[in-house]
């Protein structure tokens, strides 16, 4: 029951991390003000996730889930029912990068209260269920968000969720196993330097910032795309029907979620490399297909699509293929590389909202973000496809 209770935090830790994209222009109702100011305001969700990689593990060592975890989720409530009141462009800045320290906080509590739970064979076992629970319910998340503010409103749903991270705060705080406190060192950061040596690791960890941070990016993408439409496109042909972007975004986890489940069946040590050279061709495909889509037929949304999808169902080999490379790169020190591999995923997440966001002359900004991630992903392939066994 206390794993479910440490699921049930991590998935709604998640959730509002996957659903920022989709509740823009409901705060934009809330707060009053304009939602291209917000979404340029985005940009500090990815600092805080990059501050949270860094600092959060220490601090979880040393004072335990048991502790924090109640914490963060307590905290990332208050800072959802600040969201649906007035805020100043600066406020919500600060809003936005401290939820995104707290959701780090709760996603590494995660795996070190599973880690507390379960020893052995078990523990590999259970987080394969983490991942797989996030891959297929993360799928659903666009979609429960866009029905249940459609039906409710934001503010409803920000209520509901605080309740439930109330509940799974008291029960992991009064259920969840103490853990032996480790001091706060910088010990850390010296191994960093040690991991940051290893072109394996460089490689596996640019997989990751790509299928992860990088995500968040194409959703971006999508994002400023839909805005210029009032949230949907309308498609007229033998079927009439709408696009949005939350029914993409849910398609995509789903795509992810199916590849991901397929290949974890059959992926081991001598593999790995081949799963890995496979998924980065395509989604140097899917990124470019995305590209030539918007930049030169101005179709991102109508035939980026096809590209989007091929990314998320590429992403989905490549996500399970990186996580066991680096956990065998880093065995001997897996929570500073994990910290690394996170710190690596928000920089690249906060590099694609500014490219998307922020620069000047859009859309090209993200027309350039998906050029250089597709020749990245384009020479990560042919990397791999030569690696040696790693």
């Amino acid at each position: 029951m206390t794993f479910a209770f440490l699921l049930g935090g991590f998935l709604i830790s998640k959730f509002w991390q996957d659903t920022l994209m989709l509740s823009i222009p409901s705060i934009a109702t809330y707060i009053g003000m304009p939602a291209a100011i917000i979404r340029q305001s985005v940009v500090f969700s990815g600092i805080g996730l990059t501050l949270g990689a860094m600092i959060v593990g220490p601090i979880n060592d040393r004072f335990g889930p048991k502790k924090t975890f109640p914490v963060y989720l307590v905290l990332i409530s208050i800072l959802n029912i600040f969201l649906t009141y007035n805020l100043s462009v600066n406020l919500l800045r600060v809003v936005l990068l401290l939820r995104s320290v707290c959701l780090a906080g709760s996603i590494n509590n995660t795996y070190v209260g599973t880690s507390l739970l379960y020893k052995g064979d078990q523990l590999p076992r259970m987080t394969s269920v983490l991942y797989m629970a996030l891959f297929g319910l993360s799928a659903l998340f666009p979609i429960a968000f866009s029905l249940i503010v459609k039906n409710y409103s934001f503010q409803v749903l920000s209520i509901i969720s605080s309740i439930i991270c109330l509940i799974i705060s008291y029960y992991i705080f009064a259920h969840l196993p103490n853990k032996e406190p480790i001091p706060i060192n910088f010990q850390t950061f010296k191994k960093w330097k040690n991991f940051l040596k290893d072109f394996k690791f460089i490689a596996c960890s640019a997989v990751s910032m790509i299928c992860i941070g990088g995500f968040y990016g194409f959703i971006a993408i999508y994002a400023a795309q839909f805005s210029k439409l009032n949230g949907k496109l309308t498609v007229n042909g033998m079927f009439k029907f709408a696009i949005t972007l939350a029914l993409i975004q849910g398609i995509g986890r789903f795509c992810t979620f199916i590849t991901a489940t397929m290949c974890s069946v059959k992926l081991n040590l001598g593999n790995v490399g081949k799963y890995l050279s496979l998924s980065m061709l395509g989604i140097a495909i899917g990124m470019f297909w995305m590209f030539i889509s918007g930049m030169v037929f101005d179709k991102l949304i109508l035939f980026g699509i096809f590209g989007f999808f091929l990314t998320c169902l590429a992403s989905g080999i490549a996500q399970p293929a990186t996580k066991l490379a680096l956990l065998t790169i880093f065995k001997d020190s897996p929570g500073s590389g994990q910290s690394l591999v996170g710190t690596g995923n928000s920089v690249y997440e906060v590099i694609a909202i500014l490219f998307v966001f922020n620069i000047p002359y859009q859309p090209l900004g993200g027309y350039l973000y998906l050029l250089l991630t597709s020749v990245v992903t384009f020479y990560l392939f042919l990397y791999f496809r030569k690696m040696e066994k790693i």
